[in-house]
């Protein structure tokens, strides 16, 4: 496959971390279909209020340009899959002690809900190319990596 042997030529570096978001996006999409989200609360942080707008526009560190990325590539032939983009790349986020938000929306779309997952990192939209703009946040969770 041309996606496989593309990956082979990235920098050592990059290759891992694709690996990583590969293993890790494709786990959290098997962990949805087999565990009931209430279970999953743990993962997703603590409870908070919606991120606030921000003043100048965010710029990513090198942390979340890096997982960004690496999530696009592991998650880019499989739709509708942003709850597990977003596990997947808090996980990754913590591992490196990065803060993220996970937040959860709805918006009526065409006469039925539509729900959408999205995770911030100072600002920065980690998972998805659209945005939460249209859509009503219900619950966002807070993580607060230890620093150290």
């Amino acid at each position: 496959p041309p996606r496989f042997l593309s990956a082979l030529r990235l920098p050592a570096a990059d290759r891992a971390l694709a690996l990583e978001a590969v293993v890790l996006f494709h786990a959290c999409r098997a962990l949805l279909w087999v565990v009931p989200i209430r279970r999953l609360r743990p993962l997703l942080g603590a409870e908070g209020p919606p991120d606030a707008p921000r003043d100048t526009p965010p710029r990513p560190g090198p942390s979340v340009r890096a997982v960004r990325r690496a999530l696009r590539r592991a998650s880019r032939a499989t739709p509708d899959t942003c709850l597990a983009q977003a596990l997947a790349g808090r996980i990754m986020l913590r591992r490196r002690n990065v803060a993220s938000t996970l937040s959860l929306g709805v918006r009526q779309h065409d006469g039925a809900l539509d729900f959408h997952a999205w995770l911030r990192s100072d600002g920065v939209l980690v998972n998805g190319a659209s945005g939460p703009q249209a859509y009503q946040v219900l619950q966002t969770f807070h993580d607060r990596p230890e620093s150290g």
